[in-house]
């Protein structure tokens, strides 16, 4: 991404594309799942390798060239370790969101079909997230998105949660969504 002309177009599209994808699997996995049982999951996820195996004619050879950048030369940019850490510790945060978002979801009372659904919502949202980040990523910068990123999550989690409704955790796996 970083030797595109416009990284951040390059990276909205792939966010547009995750969320779509992810929005299609999370309404069909549910009715494979009544339909076929669990093994439907784990065809769904052998199947999805092998799709992109036949797209890869389309990829480029190789990277484009950057030259005379040393190895970790990330490290060398003052505050580098503190923000990567930062990031790091959002992605913790978001991720553990996402790995129970189904539990999260039932626990609340909705049934898979309806965590499918708020869930696919909740993707196709997201196609927000790189938008917002193409258009405010240099007015904001790094430090000050980052810091809305886990603002955002802490008020996802929480609807989440403590949210008791369809609604409700549709609204925060919305946020959520856009935030990662």
């Amino acid at each position: 991404i970083a030797g595109s002309d416009n990284a951040h177009r390059l990276f909205s599209v792939l966010g547009f594309v995750i969320a779509g994808v992810a929005a299609a699997a999370l309404i069909l996995i549910p009715y494979l799942f009544d339909s076929i049982g669990p093994r439907s999951l784990f065809w769904l996820l052998a199947a999805s390798p092998a799709a992109v195996l036949l797209l890869a004619w389309s990829l480029p050879n190789k990277a484009a060239p950057v030259d005379n950048v040393p190895l970790l030369a990330g490290f060398d940019v003052p505050g580098s370790t503190p923000m990567l850490f930062s990031f790091g510790l959002m992605w913790i945060g978001l991720s553990a969101l996402w790995v129970f978002a189904e539990l999260i979801g039932t626990n609340t009372g909705l049934s898979l079909a309806q965590v499918g659904t708020c869930l696919a919502i909740g993707q196709v949202a997201g196609i927000a997230g790189p938008m917002i980040a193409g258009r405010y990523a240099k007015t904001l910068g790094l430090r000050r998105s980052i810091a809305i990123v886990n603002i955002l999550m802490a008020v996802a989690g929480v609807m989440m949660i403590f949210g008791r409704s369809a609604w409700m955790y549709t609204v925060a796996v919305s946020l959520l969504s856009v935030g990662s």
